[in-house]
């Protein structure tokens, strides 16, 4: 009887082993599977950010471009009517003065 005792005690030992063998197999597939979830998600925000850096770069270049064709326009008008230009110029100068000293003495 005492034998029996010691066989179902190795047995059970033996299993145990087995079954800390299986459970490391586990969890180094689990960690093998986070990683590569992980690089898959790092790679799906790298291309996000990719993409918003393209659009970004796409509007700035509209920006500019819109920028310098109000320039050119604005320089042609300038050149068209000097006069009304500095008149206009002078306009707004002094609305702006107006505004700015009246905020300095409320």
């Amino acid at each position: 009887m005492a034998k029996d005792y010691e066989r179902a005690i190795e047995t059970l030992m033996k299993d145990v082993g087995d079954l800390r063998a299986d459970l490391k197999a586990v969890a180094l597939t689990l960690r093998e599977r986070a990683g590569e979830r992980a690089g898959d998600a790092c790679e799906s925000v790298r291309d996000c950010v990719e993409q918003g850096a393209e659009r970004i770069r796409e509007a700035a270049g509209t920006a500019v471009d819109a920028g310098k064709r109000a320039l050119g326009e604005v320089e042609r008008k300038v050149e068209e009517k000097p006069l009304v230009s500095l008149l206009v110029a002078a306009g707004v100068g002094i609305v702006i003065g107006c505004l700015l000293h009246g905020r300095s003495h409320r």
